[in-house]
């Protein structure tokens, strides 16, 4: 039964690389159309793209969550909800398995045991869980009734975006590749 499990799995890894590198072909289709002004490649390459993302959506939006701390405006590294959810702020906190006793005043995450010293309660206490945060990001850029921004560089957004989806699947940036 492993052996079924395996193959799966490496079916839709090299599913979700194929679909994954069109839509990066296609964000930057759209990006060089801005550039040239050609809004009507623009739309035409965007629902290539958004057609190319949707394949493969079910598989990775779960994957696209963030930890974001709103006032740092940073994302962590926290990969789970449970984990983004467990910070404390403490206070001249004196741990009873710390033989020296020293004590502690920071933020403190009781699931991983990061310890922030020197982080402010407010900073400690805003952290937030945003499902799905980065599949939204992709379906803003791909929506048909985006416009466009001639600034925006719609490719480097999409592997930003897909990069902790390609690391949940195993995914190198060799598997991905770059665009001739």
């Amino acid at each position: 039964m492993q052996g079924l499990v395996d193959a799966r799995d490496e079916i839709l890894k090299n599913i979700v690389i194929v679909y994954s590198q069109a839509s990066v072909r296609y964000a930057s289709k759209m990006t060089d159309d801005l550039a040239a002004g050609d809004t009507d490649a623009y739309d035409k390459h965007q629902a290539e793209g958004h057609s190319f993302y949707r394949v493969i959506e079910a598989y990775v939006a779960e994957y696209t969550s963030i930890c974001y701390n709103m006032v740092s405006h940073t994302v962590s590294s926290d990969s789970s909800q449970a984990s983004c959810e467990s910070y404390m702020y403490l206070e001249n906190y004196t741990s009873p398995n710390d033989p020296s006793g020293e004590e502690f005043t920071g933020c403190y995450n009781s699931m991983t045991h990061a310890q922030h010293e020197g982080m402010s309660e407010e900073e400690c206490e805003a952290f937030g869980w945003y499902a799905n945060y980065y599949n939204g990001k992709i379906l803003e850029i791909f929506d048909l009734k985006n416009d466009g921004d001639a600034t925006a560089d719609y490719e480097a957004d999409i592997r930003s975006y897909l990069q902790p989806v390609w690391d949940h699947y195993g995914i190198t940036a060799d598997d991905i590749g770059t665009l001739q």
